[in-house]
């Protein structure tokens, strides 16, 4: 596809026309992007929006470039690391003050394969709709159990206890699968 429109708009300095056209143009193939790195819709999301702040801070590189989608989707794939490194940086202090004991599931890394990410998806599918949420939830998006015990409309501890008990239950479906965690 031609972006000739967008580095015009760039170059005369109607960023804003410009990136109305970048972000209507590319924001599938940037989400796309992002959520293949992060495996999270709210945190892909995030990462979406970083990258087309980032490509605005870097506006006159964008209009020069060769491709401006490609240069866009490379902005994207560098956003969502920096935004997955975060949360990962976040989960782990969590763990340090949390209880030590507790197996931690992240979100997958982006040098999983497919395959893995496939597996892991069945094996989410398996779990009971409240148990897979609470676990999600907690995992993925960071929610406090007490949170989390108001989604589900279950008790904290029992939300606790059936994630902790789930984890192992994930780890044993992995590995029949042929995924090592």
């Amino acid at each position: 596809m031609d972006d000739d429109d967008i580095r015009e708009g760039l170059r005369a300095g109607d960023a804003d026309r410009a990136f109305r056209l970048l972000a209507d143009r590319y924001r599938a193939a940037v989400f796309r992007v992002c959520y293949a790195v992060i495996q999270n819709r709210a945190i892909a999301e995030e990462a979406m929006q970083e990258t087309f702040a980032k490509a605005f801070r870097k506006r006159r590189r964008l209009a020069s470039a060769d491709s401006v989608k490609a240069y866009l989707l490379r902005i994207a794939r560098n956003a969502a690391l920096d935004v997955q490194r975060k949360a990962q940086r976040r989960r782990g202090l969590d763990r340090h003050h949390g209880d030590p004991e507790a197996p931690v599931v992240t979100a997958p890394s982006p040098g999983l394969e497919v395959a893995e990410v496939t597996a892991l998806l069945d094996c989410l599918d398996t779990l009971e709709p409240a148990t897979r949420t609470a676990l999600l939830l907690h995992h993925w998006e960071e929610r406090s159990w007490q949170e989390i015990a108001e989604v589900v409309k279950l008790p904290v501890d029992t939300i606790r206890m059936r994630a902790a008990r789930v984890l192992r239950d994930l780890l044993t479906c992995l590995a029949g699968k042929g995924v090592a965690p």
